[in-house]
């Protein structure tokens, strides 16, 4: 009884005691700001004294003059990585490019996300940004394999240990609530200008929901299972790297899409710190006032940002078993499937997978079998692993024998080249004309300044103002 009495008291508080302090708070708040004439300023015999700005940079000074050595080092390391990607992915022939996104969101995303893919990198070389956009491939594909590896260790580190968590949450909350543009300074100050702080910033950034994701996964792990885990026997690593990372797999997954997302997020900032990308497209276009070519820009990142996400919710994504008297359609939705015209529609699609699903299986059946031939005349043990570990993956084998042959074409045969001219299609100067038209407009004009008027003085004036006249203390207090 006594319980359910408590339950009800604490139900109630919620319910109207802590709605009502609110509203209390509000209105003195109100009150007090109307009483004052001018905008409350916080004592300056107090401020004066807490010199935070004189600490970091003492603190910063301190840093860069003992262990600037050590982040030119790592910062040397990740630019040649970075300058690698991006020169393998520039110097390539372009159908190469498109092979080596195509083929794996063909394999994991299925036909639409690979038509997508197409479209995608098209609209790329369409607009003139396809060297950009795969210097932005390569500085996010490193950032993001980067906060993965370094994410998903710290997130299996705090899942481990309560203390690890207690002191990496403040850090991570300081992470995420920090303005991106301040990661941007010092980056600059230890590791130069370039891709290298640029990477380095990006992690910083985009590294956090990785790791409480991360934390998150392994510690919704079943209890039962890990009792069931431990009563056969297992070891503490066992039960890490075989049951809990392995179940907690959805959510990690969750969390590098999260990174995919907000590493394309700070492309366009990084373009101040000496970045190269679309990014920088983007800044010339603004400080150019070029709206058109800002659009360009913005479409390539916001398509590519479309696509990285839908590869890496289709690779977490477990494949959906139909019964055996449905179609599986491949690309029209599936829940089309009572439709007759779109089975009849999708009938060619199924016949070519089954084509291309036997060649591909075919092919790796073949690379399985003379690498077990040639590896049994060692050791017929390690042959058949070999053997077994090639077989399963037909998509993988053949994909490297596309890539092989591309390669070969261009360096012996016929030299491929970039992304064709003659395929270039800029939306730049009908956008630049549709806002040209629009500024001109009377009946825009009017529309735009009424909502700027509305919003300042109407929304944010009244609110700045009760905001500033509220004394300190009161502020300080609630």
């Amino acid at each position: 009884m006594s319980d359910n009495s408590s339950i009800n008291n604490k139900s109630l508080i919620n319910t109207y005691l802590t709605p009502s302090l609110i509203f209390l708070g509000i209105i003195i708040a109100l009150i007090l700001s109307l009483q004052n004439q001018e905008a409350s300023v916080f004592p300056k015999f107090i401020s004066d004294q807490f010199t935070f700005t004189a600490w970091v940079n003492e603190g910063e000074d301190y840093l860069r003059k003992h262990f600037r050595w050590f982040t030119k080092i790592i910062a040397n390391y990740i630019k040649s990585g970075y300058y690698f990607i991006e020169d393998f992915l520039i110097d390539s022939p372009w159908i190469l490019v498109v092979s080596i996104i195509f083929l794996p969101c063909l394999a994991t995303g299925g036909l639409v996300l690979g038509l997508y893919s197409l479209f995608t990198m098209y609209f790329w070389g369409a607009t003139g940004m396809w060297d950009e956009s795969l210097q932005t491939v390569g500085l996010m594909g490193l950032s993001v394999t980067l906060c993965v590896f370094f994410g998903v260790i710290l997130g299996t580190l705090c899942s481990q240990s309560n203390r690890f968590l207690n002191f990496m949450s403040p850090i991570l909350d300081t992470m995420q609530v920090m303005p991106a543009f301040v990661y941007l300074f010092p980056a600059v100050f230890f590791f130069g200008i370039g891709g290298a702080p640029a990477i380095l910033a990006t992690m910083i950034y985009a590294m956090p929901p990785i790791i409480r994701l991360t934390n998150s996964g392994i510690r919704q792990v079943p209890a039962e299972t890990i009792e069931s885990a431990t009563s056969f026997g297992s070891t503490k690593l066992q039960l890490l790297f075989k049951i809990k990372i392995p179940l907690s797999l959805p959510s990690i997954m969750m969390g590098v899409n999260q990174v995919i997302m907000m590493a394309l997020a700070l492309v366009v900032l990084a373009c101040f710190i000496g970045a190269e990308g679309i990014g920088g497209q983007v800044w010339l276009a603004i400080r150019k006032l070029d709206v058109g070519w800002a659009m360009e820009g913005g479409l390539c990142i916001l398509f590519m940002a479309i696509m990285f996400d839908r590869f890496s919710s289709a690779f977490s994504k477990t494949p959906e078993i139909l019964p055996s008297n449905v179609q599986k359609f491949y690309l029209l939705p599936q829940k089309w499937e009572k439709y007759q015209l779109a089975r009849i529609l999708e009938k060619p699609l199924s016949f070519l997978h089954y084509v291309i699903n036997y060649i591909c299986i075919t092919i790796t059946n073949l690379v399985a079998y003379i690498f077990r031939a040639l590896f049994s005349l060692f050791n017929k043990q390690t042959a058949d692993d070999i053997g077994e570990f090639i077989s399963k993956r037909f998509y993988i084998i053949p994909s490297f024998i596309i890539f092989f042959i591309i390669t070969f074409i261009d360096s012996s045969i016929h030299e491929i080249g970039s992304f064709p001219k003659e395929w270039k299609l800029s939306i730049r100067q009908p956008i630049a004309n549709t806002v040209e038209s629009l500024t001109v407009n009377p009946g825009f004009i009017a529309f735009t300044k009424g909502l700027r008027a509305f919003v300042y003085l109407k929304l944010l004036h009244p609110l700045d103002v009760f905001l500033t006249h509220i004394p300190w203390w009161y502020t300080m207090g609630v």
